[in-house]
């Protein structure tokens, strides 16, 4: 026999406070912009039960079907979206929902993204197990020639989410190549949350002149080298694309002069983030949303915000406290508690910060009134063609 030991893909960061602050009762329609693997989602799914509604955006495909199938048992209670959380009123107005009850945006990349593929060690054991017939076996982008059927059934079951599976096999291997994310393996230089984008990280590396790369370094990553890394790069460009993160760290290791590498973290981190960013850009996102958000909450409703970096965390305090429409809960950040850092280093950075929507003023009420009346006409064109695109192409959980 042998064990399978898949560590958990991505652990929910700072939950118990994100359910405390978010407050999720029966009956209520929440959303989760960043679902993930839906970990904040299903708790948030239990405790409006047993007819509270949310909607999941996430546009990872990969993230998105792993998801559906954690979610699966809450049947149509979780509809799940591949788009942009700065879809969300197109979405809401798609759905015929007014307002909702709560936002949640976890900023942050999933471990699932950083490492590609769950972590797997396999401990033989003398049982040979009951039956020789073996299978192939393809699990969340790993392969285990010679699994039982058996063996199959229990991971298929269990999920790539639980953390001690029996089986009996080879040793798992990576199938299917990571995205750029992290430097600590050597991948292509993708960076694409969504694979539908037109722009890579390598297409940026390429394609930028040196002032625009040392702009982007220095500014989505607060890169204090940024001239000198970007101006290696594009000389190293001359000789061979860029494409795989081992060639950019090395670079980059190499264009920053030793006395001014970071004690704590990589001298490539911040230049891996800034790509990031811009590739996706993840900061004119937040931006967007963060505008787009306060009138869809209800009157009591909560915006739940975890960022990760200082960049996305000033652009929330400062939008949250310069909105009228909302009440600042969080006058300081909730950062994790040291329990939570021992079993999960990752949520380090993480810090929420909540907001709640404010009475409806008159002004708004008059604007509101006038989106409604468009809104429904636009809606009842939508159904006499047939439905609206979001009705025929995309659905729950089940």
């Amino acid at each position: 026999m042998a064990v399978w030991e898949a560590a958990s893909v991505h652990q929910p960061v700072l939950l118990a406070e994100v359910i405390h602050w978010l407050a999720p009762k029966a009956g209520g329609v929440y959303a989760d912009g960043n679902l993930g693997l839906g970990g904040h989602a299903a708790a948030v799914l239990e405790q409006s039960g047993p007819d509270g509604r949310l909607l999941g955006f996430d546009w990872d495909q990969q993230a998105l079907e792993l998801a559906r199938q954690r979610l699966a048992v809450y049947g149509r209670r979780a509809i799940l979206l591949r788009r942009n959380f700065t879809e969300l009123e197109a979405s809401l107005a798609e759905l015929a929902i007014d307002h909702i009850d709560g936002l949640l945006l976890d900023l942050g990349i999933s471990s699932l993204q950083l490492d590609g593929s769950p972590t797997v060690s396999v401990q033989q054991h003398p049982d040979t197990g009951p039956s020789g017939d073996r299978a192939r076996l393809k699990y969340t982008g790993y392969e285990a020639p010679g699994c039982l059927p058996e063996s199959a059934a229990l991971l298929n079951a269990y999920g790539p989410l639980n953390r001690q599976v029996v089986a009996h096999g080879e040793q798992l291997r990576p199938t299917a190549a990571g995205r750029g994310f992290s430097f600590r393996r050597d991948e292509p230089l993708d960076m694409r949350m969504d694979n539908r984008g037109a722009t890579t990280a390598a297409d940026l590396l390429a394609q930028k002149s040196a002032a625009e790369l040392a702009d982007i370094f220095y500014y989505y990553g607060e890169e204090r080298q940024a001239r000198r890394i970007a101006a290696r790069l594009v000389e190293a460009r001359q000789q061979a694309p860029i494409t795989t993160t081992a060639r950019l760290a090395e670079l980059v290791a190499a264009a920053v002069p030793r006395r001014f590498h970071p004690s704590k973290i990589h001298v490539a981190t911040r230049v891996f983030q800034a790509l990031r960013i811009a590739v996706n850009r993840e900061l004119e996102n937040l931006e967007t949303i963060l505008a787009m958000a306060p009138p869809l909450l209800k009157t009591g409703g909560r915006f739940c915000v975890i960022s990760f970096h200082s960049l996305e965390d000033r652009l929330v305090k400062r939008a949250f406290a310069a909105d009228p429409r909302l009440r600042v809960l969080t006058s300081k950040p909730v950062l994790p508690g040291p329990a939570e850092l021992a079993a999960n280093p990752r949520a380090r950075s993480a810090k929420l910060r909540v907001a709640e929507r404010l009475p409806t003023t008159t002004s708004e009420q008059d604007r509101l009134g006038q989106g409604k009346r468009s809104g429904a006409g636009r809606r009842g064109q939508e159904k006499k063609a047939g439905g609206g695109r979001l009705a025929r192409s995309e659905g729950g959980a089940s």
